[in-house]
């Protein structure tokens, strides 16, 4: 990270000889977003015995981190002539959800580990799995006005996701079990894109409606990490791998410009990325932790998407 930030200063530096020649121009555009996630396909986490495979105590779906939660987007843009320069940074707030069970009569378990992982529980115990999220980003990019509506942008992108899936099994005071897996992406790569203004204040007006829109693809070196624990018996237990992971980030927004320098917007956004390890379907990529267990990354797709509103602000 600390190479892309030396790139951005040396870039706006040697951008500033041209800015005194042909002017110059910022953009400030500052965001809150309200975003969820898509779900995906369930799969079984944990069954009671006899109903392997099921999933009847807890799926994926149980503790999908499918809420509502804030963020807030920040871009930064310096242009000259047809050519630019921006920054953007974004960040989530973290997603939570947990989900209890308690055993009526005194059960046996099943974690649906490949193969599967045996867990009595006696009258009155409980089992909860938690789950936990966090995603961030940051880009850098080049842009060039292709015509007065159309603005394209490149460069490179960094996002990264780290999660944590628990299942705590309390017995007594005295007696508990902690069982948690893991997992951080960090994924580094480039994008390319456009932005493009459908509609826009009719001749010189400077204020008046307008309707945007962006879409970009963009592709990752995914460095993606997992570790399970089970506390006092088995830690750091963990893969590493690598992934080419592709990504789409697109969105539409609707705004009113009050005059030459301020516009505000409402809009919808989502973002897109394969090939994300996530904590909670890396259960299934664990041998057996009646023995010494192993584990394997799981890689599945993210989705995130929902509304945001905003301002720019051009000076």
């Amino acid at each position: 990270m600390r190479r892309y930030g030396i790139l951005i200063v040396l870039v706006l530096a040697l951008s500033l000889p041209l800015a005194a020649v042909d002017g110059t121009k910022f953009t400030l555009d500052l965001s809150g977003h309200f975003l969820t996630r898509a779900t995906g396909s369930a799969v079984p986490l944990v069954s009671l015995y006899g109903n392997e495979g099921t999933g009847n105590v807890f799926t994926t779906d149980d503790v999908a981190l499918n809420t509502w939660k804030f963020g807030g987007d920040l871009r930064l843009g310096y242009t000259w002539s047809k050519f630019g320069v921006e920054v953007r940074g974004f960040m989530l707030a973290k997603w939570k959800k947990s989900k209890e069970y308690t055993s009526p009569e005194g059960s046996e378990l099943v974690i649906e580990t490949n193969p599967l992982t045996y867990y009595g529980m006696g009258t009155g115990n409980t089992l909860t799995a938690s789950n936990e999220s966090t995603l961030k980003g940051f880009e850098a990019n080049l842009t060039y006005d292709l015509t007065p509506k159309v603005r394209l942008y490149g460069g490179a992108r960094y996002l990264q996701v780290k999660e944590m899936f628990d299942l705590f099994g309390y017995f007594s005071e005295a007696d508990n079990e902690d069982d948690f897996w893991t997992t951080t992406n960090k994924m580094l790569g480039g994008q390319i894109g456009a932005r493009v203004e459908f509609l826009s204040p009719a001749d010189e007006a400077t204020r008046g409606f307008t309707v945007q829109g962006h879409g970009a693809i963009a592709l990752f070196s995914n460095d993606a990490h997992a570790d399970f624990t089970v506390v006092d018996y088995y830690s750091d237990i963990i893969a590493d791998g690598h992934k080419l992971t592709p990504a789409v980030d697109a969105g539409v927004q609707v705004g009113y410009r009050l005059d030459r320098m301020i516009a505000f917007y409402v809009g919808y956004d989502l973002l897109w990325v394969d090939f994300v390890s996530q904590a909670s379907r890396q259960v299934a990529g664990t041998t057996s932790y009646n023995s010494t267990p192993t584990i394997a990354l799981v890689y599945k797709s993210l989705a995130v998407h929902g509304a945001k509103v905003g301002v720019t602000v051009h000076f």
